[in-house]
């Protein structure tokens, strides 16, 4: 029989037993679980990261056809296919392209003038600026249905021409910047006109400045050889004055040109009439023209880029262009804040990827170099044309790793607790047999 000496001794060894096995077995359940949730994570991961990949390939094979619409369309599919995952493209500044328009604005947050010129669909002042209607033409229709307007560009003029240092250009005469100002919004609209998806539209082009624009008297572009290839012969007299560009072999402009001798150095040559020629009048309406044009090529994205440049050649102080709803389309002056991993892969030219906290939404950040087949729409001025983030969270897989963490810790449990019941059987049991 045991004495009390033994008794005590025998509960405190299954006491320490009981500690014993449940840490064991708590440790178990604990390393298992770790291991199972890893495992899932990395799988999950890996899942993602195909599924990035492949999305990634397919908007960079869309956006080479140079159609934005066909971008955007990929976009929304690809939402409307994988609600799980989340797709956005960003630009070599950072700011979204191909996005969800987004619903339109109150009237009271959308500037006045625009808000006139979209009511009244005439042009409304206000102070230097000016807000244009965009109106809806016969060329328009392909891309743009329903309404007349297409939008609203609002140009407030510079008041004094700040010469731009990045973008020099060569004149023949020192008849004033704003000439200069005037000749680079040519010519940054003929490097546009150019890369039509259809034949380029250059006579049209240049019809249509000379036309429209007061103190615009022609345009025309001469080969290396001094031969005319585009517009018509310039007249000029003693009330004229003539702005000339050196184009070069860019290679955005061997995607038809397949020999780089055949157009480098060619010339674009502007004739000006000095006393029609107003910074104002003919900035305003020289820039609506050529934005006009460049829309009618079926290049919409590239219409930012030359708002930008438009905004750097500084002839403007303010350049804008909203939708007819009041949505703001794109602002030259405005500086985009992406989110810091955009900014880093866009530095660097590296791919970023990263989960939450829950490891279960992960985002890859893939940039896009210029590459040869980019520069042909983009020219090279650029080593990152922009970046693609996919997102990706599966709330089913939140869930099975919940409920994997839950039956874990029951199992331990569930365990401990079977060892305790039976090791106190077994002492009550010795308990028993040792009493009288």
């Amino acid at each position: 029989m045991l004495d009390k000496t033994q008794q005590r001794f025998a509960v405190r060894l299954g006491v320490l037993v009981v500690i014993a096995v449940a840490i064991g077995f708590a440790l178990a359940a604990m390393v298992g679980a770790r291991t199972l949730l890893r495992s899932s994570e990395r799988l999950h991961r890996e899942s993602a990261n195909s599924l990035a990949a492949s999305i990634g390939a397919s908007v960079r094979t869309t956006m080479l056809e140079g159609d934005g619409r066909m971008v955007r369309q990929l976009v929304a599919e690809v939402k409307s296919r994988v609600p799980s995952a989340g797709v956005r493209v960003f630009s070599a500044q950072g700011d979204e392209v191909f996005g969800e328009k987004g619903a339109a604005p109150p009237p009271n947050q959308v500037p006045a003038p625009v808000r006139d010129a979209i009511a009244s669909g005439k042009t409304e002042e206000k102070g230097t600026a000016r807000s244009l209607p965009i109106m809806r033409g016969s060329r328009c229709e392909g891309c743009h249905v329903g309404r007349p307007m297409l939008g609203v560009l609002t140009i407030d003029p510079a008041s004094s021409v700040q010469r731009s240092k990045t973008r020099p250009l060569a004149a023949t005469d020192s008849a004033g910047d704003n000439l200069d100002a005037f000749t680079e919004i040519i010519r940054d609209g003929f490097y546009r006109v150019m890369l039509a998806p259809r034949t380029p539209r250059f006579d049209e082009y240049f019809t249509a400045v000379a036309a429209r624009v007061p103190g615009v008297r022609g345009v025309a572009v001469y080969s290396p050889t001094r031969k005319l290839a585009y517009g018509k012969p310039l007249a000029m007299d003693k009330s004229g004055f003539v702005r000339t560009v050196t184009l070069l072999a860019e290679p955005r402009c061997l995607g038809c040109h397949e020999k780089k001798e055949s157009i480098d150095s060619s010339t674009l040559i502007v004739a000006f009439d000095g006393p029609k020629a107003s910074q104002q009048e003919t900035l305003t309406l020289l820039t609506e023209t050529v934005l006009e044009q460049v829309m009618q090529a079926g290049l919409g994205r590239l219409i930012t880029g030359f708002l930008d440049d438009v905004g750097q050649g500084g002839a403007v102080r303010a350049l804008t262009l909203h939708d007819a709803e009041g949505r703001l389309f794109h602002d030259a002056f405005r500086h985009p804040t992406p989110p810091e991993d955009v900014v880093t892969a866009l530095r660097t030219g590296n791919a970023v990827a990263n989960a939450d906290e829950n490891g279960m939404e992960f985002r890859f950040i893939d940039p896009l170099r210029n590459v040869k087949t980019c520069e042909k729409c983009h020219g090279s001025d650029q080593a990152m044309r922009g970046a693609i983030e996919v997102r990706y969270s599966d709330p089913e897989a939140l869930a099975e790793r919940a409920s994997l963490r839950s039956a874990s810790w029951m199992f331990g449990g569930s365990t401990v607790v079977l060892v305790a019941l039976l090791l106190g059987f077994g002492l009550a049991y010795l308990k028993g047999r040792s009493e009288p």
